[in-house]
């Protein structure tokens, strides 16, 4: 009866899809206006042309009774539109450029025809968009080629928008790790796509890179990027799968005229300054690579585009990390030689002569390579149709090093994706129809896995273990929209199906935790965790959309943006069953989810059939001469899937004999007799001898979900108002506000009793438990302003004040716990995207360099004209950082704070690295028998914020015209162009030697490139 209640959503949503489907993330941009006579009433049946400059593109529509006109769904491009009606004078506008997911409004006032010539009426798209409510933003191709991007990395300009945090910091699969904070939200909150479907690089999770980011391009290569096209607040109910926001890179196509380019860009160590950790420059050579060229097949009709680029880089990258002294190594027994042989020699610090770790700096070889290319072909079979197909390949390879030389991790991956569209017009009805097909391969490789190194980890050090880690999924996507415009109203519905396949092979060696010195000599563990060898598998699930969206325009001037969506995700499953999640024990309830029987394995946890969004906006343009001024508003729900990577992968098991991971503690490991070494050849025969001895019984958890688990959503709210002035330039001032919820916890549930050291359930080992229990929330002031390129200028600045509060992490992955699972709200405090002040400013200036000479001939002209400068400017508050007690059992122990004691030292510098004064934290003791702090400490988490940091990017850049289509342009970018030095990487585990110093800094690096376009 269940199995059919679920079915129910999935054949409603299956119904509405036969004839209708979803824009999800569009493509396209609109252009509505109204069109009146000299008396000001509407004119009606006025012929409207659209025509694209570049591929002759032609689309025509008619005003309708109440003098408005739709053009939706217009492919991005440049396009002049041209008014015509008997007894009026014709009026055209040029130049009128469409982004992505841009809404545009331009009426026309007709005049009695008295000449047979049409009138040129604008040049440009109004500075500000009238008849949407979200926030929008752009970066177009001009930016990509002539901002300071290092490495051609288009993610790095997405900084430049407000209330967006990016960071490359974290753990594969934690969210600082995995891509952008979009206005406070979960750092994988957001959705990214190219043309549309489904992009993420990673089948768990959204990513811009590859697992871990091995590859140094992004999704697809810069020269094959139009512009990249951002939704944020209050995204229209065509907007699926995301409660942050959604990402759109929009590829290029080809036009009626041939184009191309071939470039390189080299950076070597003798353009860079000293990492001011190092002593000398180490050897780099990095070298991109690539080339485009498009053009027409059939004119008018069918064009294609294709662009290559590929990297090499070799380099002595600087690897630190704490190293055990010589102290230490000489109080500790000799089972553990081979693991302190590994690291490398280090002194004693002079002035700490019992210390038992150091942090060390060391150069490790690194290489990385990498290639992207992609190939499209658009068909306009008429104005009514349109066509487009695309591939796209990614091959990065990454050798990266480790402080322990022996232990190097390889990435391979591989990724191609495929796209397909058809836009359709026909009178009042437009529809547009998608197809996505993503597939991923990624492989991990620890060297040090052939010598089975193992994990051991004590007061600060830890050597990490080896791992063989291979996934391999793919993502489809099938989508279409409908839109009908009648009187006030542009009405779109739609769907979409989307289904997710995730699979693992997975081997691991021991990891072996020590909390005393005693505990370390004796080699008696605080912690065991073993993970058995994991065979292929592989999950999957699906996504089942529909919505419907009436923009409707009571006023020129005045549009009230409405809709509601309905989403569906199911829960996953496993192709052969191998999902593993325990209920509550009827016997013993008050243990909570974990302990109880395994439920069915095709419904691991309950479906959640509520995902009804609302959402409602407006947009109120007034002023003279085009509405100088628009007020925006709303309020929306956005509803985001289960993360693959959160959940149900760390439901699978090899069978329901075998565990995945079990983690033992100290009692457990003392009555099974485990020590270092735990060699991976004996793990059957250790667990067999765990279930005969009792120390474990055959039932175990490996992690658990709740079966109350709601996806997450996000409730955004947001009002503004944008202010076009003088120099074609705009002032934008947004109060963006949202709030989270059902945010993922994950809590490590069966830890010993802190003082008898025994757990809950002693025959179970420790196990992560997944719930739907975090809440967090954001305030923000938003500013921008932004100028348009004349007299050979354009920039823009943003400044955002926020703060970002949560009870946990905010997150959708694999959280950190809380330090008390039974009283989380403890720990409500900042997330770690809490970045209180942000600031950026970028801008392009071409040098009016023959001008300031007086010299116009010429070869003045070569010499002196074509100089452009660039540059991004940043300043921005530290990050918050949770300060940990590493020698603890229990995973998120934090130090009590000393009264009166002021945590941060001051005037850091690089003579001075003490960053915190470890005389502000004490460690509650640690408890013998648990191997955990007798209590949880009293300092808040994520108080501590590291520094701030300031960095300029610039690029100077010479073109050298040679025809009117053929030119060669030389640029040179610097990153910290002013070599001014952020330091970072603060050490915040209290058992570390080097606790509260800032380990990290980035010197400036160039790179010197050429490119030649035709």
């Amino acid at each position: 009866m269940r199995n059919r209640f679920l079915r129910k959503p999935a054949l409603l949503i299956g119904a509405l899809l036969a004839t209708l489907s979803c824009l999800a993330q569009s493509t396209t941009g609109t252009i509505t206006g109204t069109v009146t006579d000299p008396g000001r009433a509407v004119v009606t049946g006025a012929q409207i042309t659209l025509t694209n400059s570049l591929t002759g593109l032609v689309k025509t529509v008619v005003t309708n009774s109440t003098g408005q006109y739709v053009l939706d769904f217009i492919p991005v491009g440049i396009y002049t539109i041209r008014i015509e009606d008997p007894g009026f004078t014709p009026q055209q506008r040029g130049r009128i450029e469409i982004a992505a997911a841009q809404g545009i409004q331009i009426n026309f006032s007709l005049h009695v025809q008295s000449v047979t010539q049409s009138v040129s009426v604008s040049s440009e798209a109004p500075l500000i968009s009238v008849g949407t409510s979200d926030l929008r933003t752009q970066i177009s191709s001009t930016q990509l080629n002539e901002l300071p991007v290092s490495h051609q990395d288009w993610t790095s300009l997405l900084q430049t928008t407000p209330g967006i945090a990016q960071s490359d910091a974290g753990s594969a699969g934690s969210e600082d790790g995995s891509g952008i904070d979009i206005n406070g939200l979960p750092g994988t909150g957001y959705n990214l796509t190219v043309d549309g479907t489904n992009a993420a690089q990673d089948m768990e999770h959204p990513a811009f890179g590859f697992s871990e980011a091995p590859n140094i391009i992004n999704t697809v290569n810069n020269d094959a990027i139009q512009e990249v096209s951002m939704v944020r607040g209050i995204a229209p109910a065509s907007v699926s799968g995301t409660m942050a926001g959604n990402i759109n890179i929009i590829t290029k196509g080809g036009t009626n005229a041939f184009h191309g380019d071939v470039y390189e860009i080299n950076e070597e160590n003798l353009y860079d300054a000293r990492n001011q950790f190092e002593t000398s420059r180490p050897r780099t050579t990095f070298n991109q690579f690539g080339g485009a060229i498009s053009g027409p097949i059939l004119p008018n009709k069918m064009f294609f585009f294709t662009s290559y680029e590929g990297v090499r880089y070799n380099a002595f990258t600087d690897v630190s990390d704490d190293v055990p002294t010589p102290y230490l190594i000489s109080i500790s027994p000799s089972v553990f030689a081979s693991e302190f042989a590994a690291y490398p020699a280090v002194p004693q610090p002079a002035d700490q002569p019992q210390a038992y770790t150091v942090n060390l700096h060391k150069t490790g070889s690194t290489v990385q390579n990498d290639s992207n290319g992609i190939v499209r072909l658009d068909y306009n079979q008429s104005g009514n149709n349109q066509y487009t197909v695309r591939y796209t390949r990614g091959r990065p390879y990454y050798n990266d090093p480790n402080i322990i030389v022996i232990n190097p991790r390889i990435y391979q991956d591989h990724g191609d994706a495929y796209n397909a569209s058809w836009i359709h017009s026909q009178g009042q009805w437009v529809s547009n129809a998608r197809f996505g097909y993503n597939r991923l391969r990624s492989s991990r490789d620890d060297v040090g896995i052939a010598q089975d190194f193992e994990g051991v980890s004590f007061s600060g050090f830890s050597t990490g273990g080896s791992e063989l880690f291979l996934k391999a999924g793919d993502i489809w996507t099938g989508e279409e929209s409908i839109a009908w415009t009648h009187g006030h109203h542009t009405i779109q519905t739609g769907g979409i199906i989307q289904k997710w396949n995730a699979g693992r092979t997975d081997l691991n060696t021991t990891d072996v935790s020590y909390s005393s010195l005693s505990d370390f000599q004796s080699n008696i563990p605080s912690k065991i965790r073993i993970t058995f060898d994991l065979a292929p598998f592989n999950i999957y699930e699906y996504q089942f959309g529909g919505y419907i969206q009436d923009d409707y325009r009571i006023l020129p001037n005045l549009t009230i943006n409405a809709g509601i969506r309905y989403d569906y995700f199911t829960v996953p499953k496993e192709d052969s069953g191998r999902l593993f999640n325990r209920g509550i024990n009827p016997a013993a309830p008050q243990l909570g989810p974990g302990f109880g029987p395994y439920l069915p394995a095709d419904s691991i946890y309950n479906a959640n059939h509520f995902n009804i969004q609302p959402r409602l906006g407006f947009s109120w343009g007034f002023g003279p001469s085009g509405y100088r001024a628009v007020v925006r508003g709303g309020f929306g729900v956005y509803t985001n899937p289960h993360e693959i990577y959160g959940e149900a992968i760390n439901e699978v098991q090899t069978n329901a004999q075998t565990p995945f991971r079990i983690t033992l503690n100290r009692e457990q490991a003392l009555a099974a007799g485990l020590q270092y070494p735990v060699p991976r050849a004996d793990y059957t025969t250790i667990l067999q001898n765990l279930q005969t001895q009792g120390v474990f019984s055959s039932d175990f958890a490996d992690s658990a979900i709740k079966q109350s688990y709601p996806n997450p959503y996000s409730m955004q709210y947001t009002l503004g108002i944008s202010q076009a002035f003088p120099w074609d330039s705009v002032l934008d001032i947004a109060y963006v506000g949202n709030r989270g919820l059902h945010e993922n916890i994950t809590d490590v549930e069966n830890l010993p009793d802190r003082i008898s050291g025994t757990a809950p359930f002693p025959q179970f080992s420790q196990f992560n438990y997944y719930y739907a229990g975090d809440t967090s929330n954001y305030n923000g002031l938003q500013v921008q302003l932004t100028k348009r390129l004349s007299q050979g200028i354009t920039f823009g600045a943003a400044y955002v004040w926020s703060k970002s509060m949560a009870f946990e992490y905010a997150g959708l992955l694999k959280e950190s716990s809380p330090q008390d699972n039974n009283n989380i709200k403890a720990d409500y405090g900042p997330t770690p995207y809490d970045i209180r002040n942000h600031f950026v400013l970028n801008g392009v200036w071409t040098l009016p360099l023959q001008q300031w000479f007086g010299l116009t001939s010429r070869p003045a002209g070569y010499f002196l004209g074509g100089w452009r400068l660039s540059g991004v400017f940043t300043a921005t508050d530290g990050n918050p950082n949770n300060i940990g007690d590493g020698n603890s059992s229990y995973p998120s122990d934090r130090p009590d704070p000393v009264p009166g004691v002021n945590p941060y030292v001051g005037h850091y510098n690089l003579g001075q690295l003490q960053y915190l004064n470890p005389l502000a934290f004490v460690n509650p003791a640690i408890e013998e028998n648990s191997g955990a702090q007798i209590r949880g400490g009293y300092l808040s988490k994520d108080s501590i914020y590291g520094p701030g940091e300031i960095n300029l990017d610039a690029t100077l850049s010479k073109s050298f015209r040679f025809t009117e289509h053929a030119q060669f342009e030389l640029h040179m970018d610097s990153f910290n162009a002013l070599n001014h030095t952020n330091l970072g990487g603060l050490e915040t585990d209290t058992t570390s030697g080097s606790f509260g110093q800032l380990t990290s800094a980035t010197a400036r690096t160039v790179q010197i490139g050429g490119k030649f376009t035709y």
